[in-house]
């Protein structure tokens, strides 16, 4: 076999074997009768298991050819193989961007423009669409986005539409993504969209017969520009007078008559011309519009189709909660305004199937949460909110948030009912009764691992071994979970919980290393949310692809030969001198488990 077709077989492998799965996960759905859904969840997990482990061998062939010097065949091959992937909406970012940084190199020197232009694209979309971006991260991002752009004056080598198009994307990403993830780039606005609204009446695009795609895309950068002036006016934007000058230039040549609707009460709004009322009126018409578009999806459209319409509802909810931060609408009407927002996008979120749901709805979802949070009275409201927005839609964490809650009111009651000395560690927290406590330990297992939704499509949009730059990523949950309520005072009392769960009981170890767990109030929730945790974790013997799980007397005696460092000795004690405990324990990892995600699936 030579390496051309060693290649390509790899990427067949691998595109066959995440087909496979979908199929499978899909195929859960197929059953109500629970005997026969707990036949498929095992066979399920028997199969995925051994995809994770055919999957990783594939990547690790592929990788190796990364650090190899290949001839042009062998290049054609990663880049056929890799776009395989990305046409089939089968993202793997840290493995594919890997991929395109080793073949950039080689097409930018062979000038193959249509190549390259793919190349930038797909890297600007993994860093942007399943990456959470750093400042390094970010910058690449711009400069991919520059790259397509600049491609303008190769416009007639781009031997289609579906190349020639990707250079409007560009230009619409910088004048409106590249500012969401940072406001230092709003200084790129103004240039981009007068570099490109000239660019649109260029001869090359005449020569090319493309003026109608750039009629079009000229009216959706004016709409874009009216977004970004609602969003970026105010954020230290040097071009004030410009930007105004450039609105009142175009805000007449809108054709859509729901987008002239919006456009005219952004700006009439701003010039203080509309009063809260009309304005409220106004963004939610737009915002049904688009709530009935994305409700007509049958999602059987392709996935930029889905995120698209998608975006146009996240954002016109976005701004809707901007325009409630400032408005002089009663509480009480703000309230039921964004409990309605709410509710809408929480339905058309849980009808994504799971193959179409990726890291760009987490993205969406956990910033409706922190423009939401402030307008949701109770606790009970907001945790609904986190659970119904973000948390059910990982249905992973969603179970295991399930489970560590059940474990850890299941050792907990038995503390209480044995009038346990450990008991008084949990009174010294400030609880008057054991219902408080209760409840508090119950929120605090159902949160804990909030920021690992934030993680979840990296860990399963693919089915192989996580790098160590992926696991480095993937251990930053307790401080993303944190960064996404952090400013709620409602939840102050959990955020040690949420940073420390993964903090070893003497302290010496785990993660986030900065985080003192043994000088913190709530050190003994802490160390039952560990315990609880590493029972789901270690047991879970179908539910993990990467592990095949142990039974509870394998686990406890880890937790035994751990006690005193990793896990606090008197509950690791209490659990093991408590055989009816034990017994539920155990009950709670086999049996109990599949019940209750049996019972979570079809809920």
């Amino acid at each position: 076999m030579d390496k051309f077709e060693e290649i390509s077989n790899c990427f067949h492998a691998i595109k066959h074997n995440i087909i496979t799965c979908n199929e499978l996960d899909k195929n859960l759905f197929s059953f109500r009768d629970y005997k026969d859904w707990l036949d498929a969840y095992k066979k399920r997990s028997v199969a995925v298991r051994a995809i994770y482990k055919k999957n990783t061998e594939m990547v690790n062939v592929i990788n190796s050819y990364l650090d190899k010097d290949l001839d042009s065949k062998e290049y054609d091959a990663l880049y056929m193989g890799y776009r395989t992937l990305e046409d089939r909406d089968l993202h793997d970012s840290y493995f594919i961007i890997r991929i395109i940084d080793k073949l950039i190199p080689y097409y930018e020197n062979i000038k193959d423009y249509n190549k390259l232009i793919h190349l930038y694209q797909d890297r600007c979309y993994e860093y942007g669409c399943f990456l959470r971006l750093d400042d390094s991260a970010l910058e690449q991002l711009k400069s991919d986005l520059h790259k397509i752009k600049d491609l303008r004056v190769h416009y007639k080598d781009l031997t289609s539409i579906n190349e020639r198009r990707l250079i409007y994307v560009a230009y619409y990403n910088i004048l409106k993504t590249l500012p969401e993830y940072s406001n230092k780039y709003n200084q790129d606005i103004i240039d981009a969209f007068k570099e490109a609204k000239a660019f649109y009446q260029s001869s090359e695009i005449k020569d090319m017969m493309d003026q109608e795609i750039a009629h079009h895309e000229g009216n959706l950068l004016n709409i874009m520009l009216l977004h970004s002036f609602m969003y970026y006016l105010d954020d230290g934007l040097s071009q004030q007078m410009e930007y105004i000058d450039l609105i009142d230039e175009i805000k007449d040549t809108f054709e859509d008559e729901m987008d002239t609707d919006l456009c005219n009460a952004v700006l009439n709004y701003f010039h203080d011309q509309m009063n809260d009322e009309e304005f409220v009126y106004y963004l939610k018409n737009y915002l049904g519009f688009y709530l009935n578009d994305t409700n007509e999806l049958t999602f059987n459209e392709s996935s930029d189709e889905i995120f698209i319409r998608a975006e146009n509802l996240f954002n016109t909810a976005f701004m809707f909660f901007d325009f409630l931060n400032c408005s002089y609408l009663s509480i009480n009407e703000r309230q039921k305004e964004s409990l309605n927002i709410i509710k809408a996008i929480a339905s058309f979120l849980n009808r994504i199937p799971q193959e179409k749901y990726t890291i760009a709805f987490d993205e969406a979802a956990s910033t409706l949460i922190r423009k939401a949070l402030p307008f949701i009275s109770s606790i009970e409201d907001k945790e609904r909110l986190l659970r119904d927005i973000l948390v059910k839609n990982q249905p992973g964490n969603y179970m295991h948030s399930l489970m560590v809650e059940r474990l850890s009111l299941g050792i907990l009651d038995y503390i209480n009912h044995s009038k346990d000395l450990l008991l008084n560690e949990f009174y010294k927290i400030g609880f008057s009764n054991y219902d408080e406590l209760k409840s508090y330990v119950a929120r605090a297992a159902r949160i804990h691992d909030l920021g690992k939704s934030l993680s979840t499509g990296l860990i399963t949009q693919q089915y192989r071994s996580l790098t160590d730059l992926e696991y480095k990523y993937v251990k930053k949950h307790p401080e993303k979970g944190l960064a996404l309520i952090g400013n709620d005072k409602d939840f102050a009392p959990y955020f040690d919980v949420m940073l420390g769960h993964h903090k070893d009981y003497d302290g010496k170890n785990g993660y986030p290393v900065y985080f003192d767990n043994t000088k913190s109030k709530y050190k003994i929730v802490i160390d039952l949310i560990r315990i609880a945790d590493a029972i789901d974790a270690g047991t879970d013997c179908y539910g993990r692809n990467y592990s095949f799980g142990k039974n509870f007397d394998m686990l406890l005696q880890e937790l035994v030969d751990g006690k005193g460092t990793k896990y606090n000795p008197f509950v690791v004690e209490f659990i093991r001198n408590h055989s009816n405990l034990m017994n539920e324990l155990r009950y709670y990892t086999i049996d109990g488990r599949y019940e209750q995600i049996y019972n979570t699936y079809f809920r």
